[in-house]
């Protein structure tokens, strides 16, 4: 703006599939009010004869705002309003798509820009459309690159939950073995044990003369001599007993 000898330079970028557009960027010579903060998300249908031009890639050079046609009132008014009384805007072009505008607004006095100047003001308008969008592109990878980094980290922390839930089944899947296998080492020889008692009782109740030898012996009646006798064929017949169990 100072080398173009301007008060005012600025740069707008359309949003919104150029429904709105923003004063991203200015610079003010001392003594000139600033306009950024009050030209933010204004709709480009507002300004149709300033949008007509932009949208065709036609340069908008303004020597006298007082002198804007009929066509342009609603342009002449908000210019006013900012106390510009000349400027110049250069449309910024992306791949042949409307980018934004460059513009330089002379507030204290009337001026002409020669095509010189224009011209310059074009090439600048290329490399900050370049530079804007590269910015654009960056800040687009770098939240990809976020957005990636976090659904990796979520999906990281999913794999150890299953992996460690997965531990744990296998953990409960040994034991569980293991209960069985020492299960079934403590009932076997229990059922051996049961089955053979089972058998050792049978044999003792199929000859019931067992419980007779042991009454006769416990009884005073019976003479001593006749005692002896039935120890010697109770142990003899017991004998016989304990052999056949073994053998079954």
């Amino acid at each position: 703006g100072e080398f173009a000898g301007a008060d005012r330079s600025y740069v707008f970028v359309f949003k919104n599939n150029k429904t709105k557009m923003d004063n991203t960027h200015e610079w003010c010579a001392e003594g000139i009010e600033p306009q950024i903060e009050n030209l933010k998300d204004i709709d480009a249908e507002s300004l149709p004869w300033w949008m007509e031009k932009l949208n065709k890639f036609e340069n908008i050079h303004i020597p006298s705002v007082d002198e804007l046609p009929v066509d342009a009132k609603v342009e002449k008014e908000i210019l006013q309003t900012q106390n510009i009384k000349s400027l110049v805007v250069v449309p910024l072009k992306y791949y042949n798509s409307l980018y934004g505008f460059i513009g330089l607004d002379s507030v204290r006095t009337l001026k002409y820009w020669i095509a010189d100047s224009i011209r310059l003001l074009e090439t600048v308008g290329t490399t900050i459309t370049k530079a804007l969008e590269h910015k654009r592109i960056h800040e687009e990878l770098r939240k990809a690159n976020e957005e990636l980094e976090k659904k990796v980290e979520e999906r990281t922390r999913e794999l150890h939950q299953k992996h460690a839930q997965l531990v744990q089944s296998e953990k409960m899947a040994s034991l569980g073995n293991l209960v069985a296998g020492v299960a079934h080492e403590i009932n076997t020889p229990l059922g051996a044990l049961k089955s053979n008692n089972d058998v050792f009782i049978r044999a003792l109740e199929r000859d019931s003369g067992f419980l007779l030898y042991i009454r006769l012996l416990k009884t005073t009646k019976v003479r001593l001599r006749y005692k002896a006798k039935l120890a010697k064929e109770l142990h003899l017949e017991l004998s016989c007993q304990l052999y056949n169990f073994f053998l079954i």
